[in-house]
């Protein structure tokens, strides 16, 4: 079972090198080629999706809250797609363990009081926002961007 799994993942490297796509997402911190190969597989064209908060919902990053008057009347899990959901969560771990402008994002959460899981949250939204953007206008992951927006 072993040896079939090694051979799936050699096809899956061997026909994702042909696409563009694959190489600016593999720029990401915590996306390999694997992981930019299921959200190409997924997503198909970044631009059908209005804005990044379409995005995150179709990823299953959000919540959905109906409010009225400060009244919260239920919230729902939006259930979204488990695997681009899956591939931003291993992406944030990863890119935690890192010391990319993803970690000194969730450091600066984290520095204003923000806990633990709702930092980690937004640095997998944050993955997500970035990965269509990318892919969107066909440019390599700059941590600047990132790290230019901390010290406002």
């Amino acid at each position: 079972m072993e040896q079939g799994r090694k051979e799936y993942i050699k096809e899956i490297i061997k026909y994702s090198k042909g696409f563009k796509e694959i190489k600016y997402l593999k720029t990401i911190p915590g996306i390999g080629q694997i992981q930019a190969a299921k959200i190409t597989s997924q997503v198909i064209d970044p631009k059908r999706f209005a804005d990044k908060y379409k995005y995150y919902s179709y990823c299953g990053l959000v919540r959905h809250k109906r409010i009225s008057d400060g009244k919260e009347y239920g919230s729902r899990r939006i259930w979204g797609n488990r695997i681009l959901k899956c591939v931003d969560k291993m992406a944030g771990l990863s890119a935690l363990k890192g010391n990319s402008g993803l970690r000194k994002y969730y450091d600066y959460l984290r520095s204003k009081g923000i806990s633990h899981d709702n930092a980690y949250n937004a640095v997998c939204r944050k993955i997500a926002a970035i990965s269509l953007s990318v892919w969107r206008n066909s440019e390599r992951y700059n941590d600047e961007i990132i790290t230019g927006n901390l010290t406002k």
